[in-house]
């Protein structure tokens, strides 16, 4: 991608790097500035960045991906299972301790 699809992807609020940068990210807090930050940082506290003729011409920009959402049904049957067998557990425990012989 080039570095002018790359700002317009930033001014619909993604967050932009070349290849190679690593976590750095390029964003705008909706201002004139682009800042360079840390990935999962506060971009408003980042340092401004200014584009060099190299960066400008270049060809390996890229998106920041979106994170992928959890799987709600698939939390919602764990979490399910879960309390089935916590209150399984219990159940045997009560019926244990029915039989058994330190009971009064």
């Amino acid at each position: 991608m080039n570095f002018g699809e790359a700002i317009n992807a930033m001014k619909d609020g993604k967050r932009i790097r070349r290849k190679g940068w690593g976590t750095l990210w390029l964003a705008s807090n909706n201002s004139e500035y682009i800042y360079l930050g840390i990935d999962n940082a506060a971009f408003d506290k980042g340092h401004p960045w200014t584009p060099s003729q190299t960066e400008l011409m270049a060809e390996d920009w890229e998106i920041k991906p979106e994170p992928q959402k959890a799987n709600n049904d698939r939390n919602g049957l764990l979490y399910l299972s879960l309390l089935m067998l916590f209150f399984a557990l219990g159940d045997l425990r009560k019926e244990k301790d029915e039989y058994s012989p330190f009971n009064g």
